[in-house]
């Protein structure tokens, strides 16, 4: 004899399970890998710099590309441009990845995504750099 209760708890369970699928399956079906070089190559957190630029092989486009909102790890982008070829390039205050957490030292993964405002990942990109916490010298 099925219950009130079990009823409830499958369907519970049936809108859990579509909702931890469904963004994962709306994010690999039309989002496009873009090859990504990170400047610079070794981070260091105690680097007195401005900036942490990505440079893209993907056309710039001020309506489409240019208007999307691009993250690396997480943090926003300053700046969004094109390079000498026409290539999107985007550049990230070097003090959004000096929040704990954000990055940790040795190798890391950075992934520069590009979406839109409901968020839904249009273009994806990954390398791996070195992160080092060297002081300044005295």
């Amino acid at each position: 004899m099925v219950t009130r209760k079990t009823i409830t708890m499958a369907t519970l369970l049936a809108i859990l399970s579509v909702a931890l699928v469904a963004p994962a399956a709306m994010l690999s079906a039309d989002t496009t890998e873009v090859e990504i070089d990170v400047a610079p190559g070794t981070l260091n957190l105690s680097y007195n710099g401005q900036w942490v630029t990505v440079h893209t092989d993907l056309a710039y486009d001020s309506d489409t590309t240019g208007s999307l909102a691009w993250s690396l790890n997480g943090v926003g982008a300053s700046s969004v441009f094109y390079d000498c070829s026409g290539n999107l390039v985007a550049q990230f205050d070097v003090q959004g990845f000096t929040v704990p957490n954000v990055i940790s030292l040795g190798e890391q993964l950075m992934t520069l995504e590009g979406g839109d405002s409901g968020g839904t990942l249009f273009y994806s990109g990954s390398t791996t750099i070195r992160v080092i916490d060297v002081g300044k010298r005295q």
